[in-house]
């Protein structure tokens, strides 16, 4: 599951046309995120995703890589069912 997620993450910041990052790259530090590209990304993840992120699960550090988005995605999912 965790390789279909990172794949779909993938797929969104290439046909955004804001590159292609590796799984480990940080995302605000090279510059595939910024705060305002947070929120578009954000309502993906919910869309494509079908989830709701809390507040609190909402900062810097939970969007740092497609890794650790990755694994809140799985978190989330896991604790809905």
């Amino acid at each position: 599951m965790k390789n279909d997620i990172c794949q779909k993450i993938i797929n969104y910041f290439v046909t955004s046309g804001l590159g292609e990052p590796g799984c480990d790259d940080e995302l605000f530090v090279n510059g595939f995120l910024d705060s305002f590209g947070m929120y578009d990304f954000i309502e993906f993840i919910e869309r494509e995703f079908k989830i709701v992120m809390s507040p609190d699960a909402i900062s810097v550090k939970n969007f740092k890589t497609i890794t650790i988005v990755c694994e809140l995605i799985e978190t989330i999912i896991k604790e809905g069912k």
